[in-house]
């Protein structure tokens, strides 16, 4: 993840906050993997910084076509 242009992505402890809820509650055993949560928690952001470049791409897209 480029944590550089992370100002779009919402709070990266967000993300992790939720995967621990999970995590605590059907695989307990992954609670003190830390590369693993660093690594969910890093694609996690990448999707969501991914899915908001696209969410950009088609409102330009719209505007040029309606222009």
């Amino acid at each position: 993840m480029n944590r550089k242009n992370k100002h779009h992505a919402p709070d990266i402890s967000c993300f992790r906050l939720s995967l621990t809820a999970f995590l605590r509650e059907s695989h307990p055993e992954r609670l003190r993997d830390n590369r693993f949560i660093i690594a969910c928690t890093d694609a996690a952001t990448e999707a969501y910084e991914q899915a908001n470049r696209c969410k950009v791409l088609l409102l330009i897209f719209r505007n040029v076509q309606t222009s």
